[in-house]
């Protein structure tokens, strides 16, 4: 193992295993050694960095989202000097509250552990809204923990492990947690695998040491688990899953606490300290997800060109409207192992649809990988034309090395809609390059 200073802002402890990035020869071989690091943070810098924590040019861990709410704070710390403060604004009965803080783990992995210190408030009080005259408003769920990857929604994601504390049957005031699955295009629904409390009212104004361990099932096996502990204790445990995604079974996003349903009707205030996340057989390798800033979209072949590029899910997405041709810089080399994989969405049925790569500001149909549209003649690669043009979010792990290999400059995006008012939209996001992991004997 090698590690770092524990007590530095951010530290990883990586396997052996984690810096052989070298392609070796395909071969029928066991599965690969997985790969494991782990990301330690303790606040003590006294705020948040949103650099991306890099090892050996992956990046494996970053903050994002509103850097406001939640803040990182002196005045209640586990350890040390500081931790981060997660402050609910109090709300009328029917008003929600939030406060939660994102990550991203670019790397991608079906398996982590996830630990941390939490201190609850000393005025916590689950409320339920059952005097609520209006049922439509009576939602007292509240996040404590969400883990997906793809587009957010349990139902939209490629996959999800979601965690949401209820009210307790049996206190007034406390919570019990659930579980709740989506991979892919399957809702599974909210379990309670115990009626116990996740949050007591005796743990008011205590720090409380919550551990999670999520693993997605292999394809074709129920192998997948949940696993929670509270104060070193097993809080439930749950094996024998079969929630394997074939839209993209892993994790690359998640965030602590977050929505509340039930609001708070005082200025209730978490703290949250020790933050360790393991990450276990991460998926990968020589990537992260590509981002499509707006103001870098050229125009792809000038005399198609007429519709419209925008930024969608924070530069993760480009969504065309219109007759659109677009191409933005996107230097790589393409090789046998190369897979290009990304969500697609659309609506209206236009003549091509398709995303492809490019050296020069003219059309390679030998080089666009179409998905969908009425017309084939000089549409490029068929192979992948199977959008159903469902409204519905379909992901593609194209292995473009099979079909091209070289430098390529830029990636192209096509919405080919020759008509006098072109209507729909094509969304392509979350888009990854990277290299097809094979092992030896």
């Amino acid at each position: 193992m090698i590690s770092t200073n524990p007590k530095k802002p951010f530290a990883y402890l990586a396997a052996a295993a984690l810096s052989t990035f070298v392609a070796a020869p395909a071969m029928a071989a066991p599965a690969p050694t997985p790969h494991h690091f782990v990301i330690e943070q303790d606040f003590e810098l006294g705020m948040r960095t949103y650099d991306p924590i890099v090892i050996d040019g992956v990046t494996v861990f970053r903050w994002w989202g509103n850097p406001s709410n939640p803040s990182v704070s002196n005045e209640r710390p586990k350890d040390g000097n500081y931790s981060m403060k997660f402050e609910y604004k109090s709300t009328p009965d029917a008003v929600d509250s939030s406060s939660e803080q994102r990550f991203e783990i670019p790397a991608g992995t079906s398996e982590l552990t996830i630990q941390y210190d939490l201190f609850i408030p000393e005025n916590f009080y689950h409320r339920t809204q059952d005097h609520v005259a209006d049922a439509n408003k009576r939602q007292d769920n509240n996040k404590f923990l969400v883990l997906w990857s793809g587009i957010y929604s349990s139902y939209e994601s490629n996959n999800s492990a979601a965690f949401e504390y209820h009210p307790s049957l049996l206190q007034e005031g406390a919570s019990k947690l659930d579980y709740h699955l989506g991979p892919g295009k399957y809702d599974d629904n909210h379990k309670w695998p115990t009626t116990d409390h996740i949050i007591d009212l005796s743990d008011a104004g205590q720090w409380v040491n919550y551990k999670v361990h999520v693993k997605f099932s292999e394809e074709g096996k129920s192998n997948g688990e949940i696993t929670w502990w509270k104060n070193g204790s097993v809080y439930y445990a749950v094996s024998g899953l079969n929630n394997y995604s074939g839209f993209g079974n892993y994790i690359d996003k998640g965030y602590l606490l977050g929505w509340s349903n039930s609001g708070f009707s005082e200025e209730t205030v978490f703290y949250l300290d020790n933050l360790r996340i393991d990450v276990y057989d991460y998926i990968y390798k020589n990537t992260t997800l590509f981002k499509l800033p707006q103001e870098k979209y050229t125009s792809y072949d000038l005399a198609q060109d007429k519709g419209v590029a925008e930024d969608r899910y924070d530069d993760l997405g480009i969504k065309l409207t219109g007759n659109a041709w677009k191409k933005i810089e996107a230097p790589y080399t393409i090789t046998p192992d190369t897979v290009l994989e990304f969500d697609y969405v659309g609506d209206v049925e236009a003549e091509i649809e398709a995303i492809g790569f490019a050296n020069t500001n003219y059309y390679n149909k030998n080089a666009t990988f179409k998905l969908s549209g009425t017309q084939n003649a000089e549409a490029g690669i068929r192979d992948f034309d199977n959008y159903p043009n469902d409204k519905k979010v379909k992901h593609y792990e194209i292995p473009v090395g099979e079909y091209l290999s070289g430098e390529y400059r830029y990636l192209t995006f096509i919405r080919d809609n020759d008509v006098a008012s072109p209507t729909g939209y094509s969304l392509f996001s979350n888009i990854r390059f990277y290299e097809k992991e094979t092992t030896n004997n």
